[in-house]
């Protein structure tokens, strides 16, 4: 079929960290990341800041993202 293969996982690279981050009422210290540079297979733990060049996303504390292999980051909120 037309599937990708299935993706290692990877740790991505820090790019920076945010001073401070305001969640749920507290404010926190966040990492930073380039979203460009995300591989499939990556996975990142919130708190957390993804940049992306026409965009970003914020990963509370608690969440977890990971990029499946068509490179869309993928949220679980643990609900």
């Amino acid at each position: 079929g037309n599937s990708p293969p299935p993706a290692a996982k990877q740790a991505p690279t820090i790019v920076g960290l945010a001073g401070r981050v305001y969640f749920a009422g507290e404010w926190v210290r966040s990492a930073v990341y380039d979203g460009e540079r995300l591989a499939a297979g990556s996975e990142v733990a919130g708190p957390a800041i993804i940049e992306y060049a026409h965009a970003c996303a914020t990963l509370p504390p608690g969440t977890q993202g990971s990029v499946d292999p068509f490179l869309n980051l993928v949220i679980d909120v643990g609900a």
